[in-house]
């Protein structure tokens, strides 16, 4: 199990490093409100799904882990991030 702390701007991030699968990633968000896309396109400030402060996203297929790309709605956003291999 891996446990990551991002700091997620305005500028889209992948979730994990390429071509490494996991089975399951837990996401929190901390203190501001980010978007997230799991088809491998970069979300932008205005669209993909809307994830709130505080509010948690479980992925359990490796292919979407691996294609999640998050970005902050504005400022920085901290993001807790657990993937199990």
């Amino acid at each position: 199990m891996i446990f990551v702390h991002l700091s997620v701007a305005t500028i889209a991030q992948r979730l994990s490093p390429p071509n490494k699968r996991y089975r399951k990633a837990i996401l929190s968000v901390e203190n501001a409100n980010i978007r997230y896309r799991v088809d491998g396109e970069p979300p932008t400030i205005e669209t993909g799904h809307l994830l709130f402060a505080a509010g948690t996203l479980i992925l359990e297929n490796g292919v979407e882990i691996e294609q999640c790309q998050v970005i902050a709605t504005s400022g920085i956003a901290d993001v807790m991030l657990t993937l199990e291999e």
